[in-house]
This record gives structure tokens, sequence and C-alpha cells, in this order.
């Protein structure tokens, strides 16, 4: 016998349950979405801040020099008491620019993608 189709008012009761589970489990949250980053400044320098499985990361691009650093908590960060850290030297562009500082944001994205799996790689190999 074939299940009876929930109501549209059924699924989204079921739905919203769901959703608040989601947000109360911050396990599930980090397995499903252990990502999450923001651009805090497009140049001059490009930042780019978020948090990888609750651990904290800032990714700074000036001058010739592009560094990502993680750390446990912002704290720490500015603590410089890294988990683990990666960094990139430019030579200046044929304009006489620092182009670290002038990265699209597109390169700087998949820089940070780079040295975050990376650290993903180095995180669970040590499990």
């Amino acid at each position: 016998m074939a299940k009876k189709a929930l109501s549209k008012k059924q699924r989204l009761k079921k739905l919203k349950e769901i959703s608040k589970a989601f947000q109360k489990n911050k396990a599930l949250q980090d397995y499903l979405s252990p990502l999450k980053l923001k651009t805090t400044c497009f140049a001059a320098p490009v930042q780019i801040e978020g948090t990888i499985f609750r651990k904290h990361f800032y990714f700074r691009a000036r001058w010739q020099d592009a560094t990502l650093e993680i750390a446990e908590s912002k704290k720490e960060l500015w603590k410089e008491n890294f988990l683990f850290t990666k960094s990139r030297h430019y030579s200046k562009t044929k304009y006489g620019e620092s182009y670290a500082s002038w990265m699209r944001q597109t390169e700087a994205l998949k820089l940070v993608a780079k040295w975050l799996a990376q650290y993903e790689k180095e995180l669970f190999k040590k499990k």
C-alpha cells in the first residue's frame, strides 16, 4: 500500500520542524556546512574572515603578501596562536602597484579555498 502524500500545510510544518532541529544541532550544522566566510574588505588589503569546523580563519592580502591563519578562536587569531598558517609572496605588477593589495575577489577566494582544503586534509590526516 502506497503512503498518502502530505498536504502543502503538512509539508511546511515538517520543513519547519527539520529547520528548528537543524538550528539546535551544532554538530549537524558543522557537518553539513563546515565553512562560513565573509569578505570584510575588497582591496588594500583584501580580507576574508570566517570559520571552518568551528575554527576561525583570517585571510589578508596586502602589498606583496597573502596569508591565511587559522586558530581556535578570534582571540587566539589576534594572539597569533595559530593551528595552521599559509602565505604566498607576489612580485609587483608591471605598473609598480602591489599585486596582493589589489587581488581580484575571485582569485582571493580560490586561494582561500585551496589553503582551507590543505588545512582540512591535514586536520583529518591527524585523526
